[in-house]
């Protein structure tokens, strides 16, 4: 009995030991640590990108499909309110025998797409409100975005060859070890470059603060990026931070749906060239997110944030 009993104990304390201590591999630590993008590697589904998921628009009238269908409805019969969208919804869903490809009416959807182009004639009251062909244009032209063609334009040209790197990133990194590092790897990107030279040129500074619910902001008036400490355990997180530079490049305190939505494409487009693992980039995707946003799509649709970016050699 006592014999069984040693056996079974010992059992016990390798089984604890094993799980307690692995095979040397893993660390226990007190604190999160930063896992750079090949560690993750072999775990990256395609929720990871919420930019891949097309759901959003399989039954609103966003439907790249159906808008080609407003356009020639616009065309042949003008300005489309309320009413002709409802009637063109039922002649879609009855011609499209696929349940899949049916567009649902929604007011939130309507007014949003008929107020894209930012005039003078914004709606407020929904039975006011009319799809223009500018609404059609704005819609059409990010959907034919390529992002396999974003960012091809880049003049590789510095401003600051005769600066080196680390004084470039000493001056903005306010001691903090991982917003240091991880300014290096930005900076060591053609995109990041430019905008890291920009940022440096304008005197925006860098602070790492505890953050409810945000990955980071800009603040025009102090020109500071401020960024959540979470960013840097993982460098599937580099893209807030890229985010907020694209912000900081921009003299106009004005935000548009256009700067956030560009922000976005930038953000992640970089961050696929620092990890090496490509994520899923659907611009139109993303700009339809924006639009539909209870706070972004109240935006304008545009400021001259394309200037700021043509400024460093970004011709988007």
């Amino acid at each position: 009995m006592n014999s069984r009993f040693k056996l079974f104990s010992g059992i016990v304390f390798l089984m604890l030991t094993v799980l307690l201590h692995g095979c040397n591999i893993v660390k226990v630590q007190s604190e999160p640590t930063y896992l750079p993008a090949s560690v993750l590697r072999s775990d990256i589904k395609n929720g990871l990108s919420s930019y891949g998921n097309e759901q959003i628009l399989e039954h609103s009238i966003f439907r790249p499909q159906f808008v080609d269908y407003l356009d020639a409805v616009n065309l042949e019969n003008g300005s489309i309110d309320i009413v002709m969208l409802e009637r063109a919804i039922t002649t879609w869903n009855a011609v499209m025998t696929e349940s899949n490809a049916w567009i649902e009416f929604n007011n939130m959807h309507f007014e949003r797409l008929a107020n894209v182009s930012g005039g003078d004639d914004y709606c407020v009251m929904i039975n006011s409100c009319r799809i223009t062909s500018a609404d059609i244009a704005v819609v059409k032209s990010w959907s034919l975005v390529n992002s396999n063609e974003l960012l091809r334009n880049i003049d590789y040209d510095s401003d600051y060859e005769s600066i080196n790197q680390p004084s470039i990133i000493n001056s903005m990194d306010a001691g903090n070890a991982e917003l240091n590092r991880t300014l290096k790897l930005i900076y060591n990107d053609p995109v990041g470059k430019k905008l890291i030279e920009r940022c440096y040129q304008r005197g925006v500074l860098f602070r790492v603060e505890n953050l409810e619910g945000k990955h980071g902001y800009y603040h025009h008036g102090k020109k500071m990026v401020v960024i959540d400490p979470k960013i840097f355990y993982n460098e599937f997180n580099t893209r807030y931070m890229i985010h907020e530079m694209v912000h900081a490049i921009h003299d106009e305190s004005e935000n548009s749906i256009t700067e956030e939505v560009l922000a976005e494409i930038i953000g992640l487009d970089t961050q696929n060239r620092i990890t090496g693992i490509p994520l899923e980039l659907h611009p139109y995707s993303i700009f339809v997110q924006h639009v539909l946003h209870p706070e972004y799509g109240r935006l304008s649709m545009s400021n001259n944030i394309r200037a700021s970016l043509d400024n460093i050699g970004l011709e988007l």
